[in-house]
């Protein structure tokens, strides 16, 4: 049991599409030339999936924190810039998107 507790090979396959998904998503709304509304919407969708992910499996804290940390990491791996990461995972955790400072 403890064991199954602390498998994080479904969460890892997950993050890693999402910030898969996260990429293209950006990437292609620059090709497109997408105003920042469309993008956020598409972005906030993301992070809706994963909390959707979150609540599907019931995860416990332990992989709770590996899915954010693993996201994050992802995200930085691909360039993405430290304030950008750090919206998203806030989306996350705590609610909606939200750019700019309040």
């Amino acid at each position: 049991m403890l064991f199954r507790w602390l498998d994080t090979s479904e969460i890892a396959a997950f993050s890693s599409q999402l910030v898969d998904d996260y990429c293209r998503s950006r990437s292609g709304a620059a090709a497109r030339g997408d105003k920042t509304p469309r993008l956020e919407s598409r972005l906030q969708r993301l992070a809706d999936r994963a909390v959707d992910f979150n609540r599907s499996l019931g995860l416990n804290v332990f992989k709770k924190a590996k899915l954010i940390a693993m996201i994050r990491d992802g995200l930085k791996a691909r360039g993405i810039g430290d304030e950008e990461v750090d919206v998203f995972v806030q989306a996350l955790i705590y609610g909606p998107l939200k750019v700019g400072k309040p």
